[in-house]
């Protein structure tokens, strides 16, 4: 059996997050393959946590008192999850991300093969439009990468859909709480890579989100 805990924080978006968890329980799974839902709700004012609570009863939801933003949100899942099991492995998932059917699948298929011993990030299309990358990988050269039907090492990740095995997470540990919303995943990036270990595109496109064009108000200064 192959655990892995999936971590989300969410903040005010209801009716995304909601749509973010039905793509998330239709997961195509091998057979031998079970997953936890650890989120952080950062003080929402509207109803996400209950909507969540009445439609997963098996979510596990962290109140937080706010402020936490999305990198320090994730961390708090990802510790919460690490103490209440020792987890094959970790998957951060934004609330406005779609997976495809068999995202999952992939992602563990790719894991498979760089042993479980690097992260595999999943590229996101825009939403109906799949000639269109979003988020995903990126290198300093080439900029986003696009899915090209076989793993690409990259620098920089996006945290959309990212695949973190134990063995990096041994390695690496959690976030950097230094960061309080954005960067925090650009710079887990590039500690992977301090620790002689390597972040990997996965061969196809494995969700859909809209690009922010505008800088969320949600943020950090």
């Amino acid at each position: 059996m192959k655990d892995i805990a999936v971590l989300l924080t969410v903040f005010n978006r209801c009716e995304k997050t909601i749509s973010c968890l039905k793509n998330l329980y239709a997961q195509k799974l091998p057979k031998n393959v079970s997953f936890d839902v650890w989120l952080t709700d950062d003080n929402c004012t509207d109803d996400t946590p209950l909507v969540i609570a009445k439609e997963y009863p098996k979510v596990h939801i962290l109140t937080s008192e706010g402020g936490l933003f999305w990198n320090r949100g994730m961390i708090n899942a990802w510790e919460a999850a690490a103490k209440y099991k020792d987890y094959d492995a970790y998957l951060w998932l934004n609330d406005d991300t779609y997976l495809k059917p068999t995202a999952i699948k992939q992602l563990l298929l790719s894991s498979n093969e760089c042993l479980n011993k690097s992260v595999i990030i999943g590229s996101t299309s825009a939403i109906g439009n799949d000639k269109e990358i979003t988020y995903g990988g990126r290198t300093k050269t080439k900029g986003l990468l696009t899915p090209n039907g076989r793993l690409q090492p990259c620098e920089l990740i996006n945290g959309n859909i990212v695949l973190i095995p134990r063995y990096v997470y041994q390695q690496v540990g959690t976030n950097d709480p230094y960061f309080q919303h954005a960067i925090g995943d650009n710079d887990y990036g590039y500690r992977v890579i301090e620790a002689g270990l390597k972040n990997m595109v996965a061969p196809e496109i494995l969700g859909e989100c809209d690009l922010h064009e505008q800088p969320d108000t949600w943020r950090d200064s």
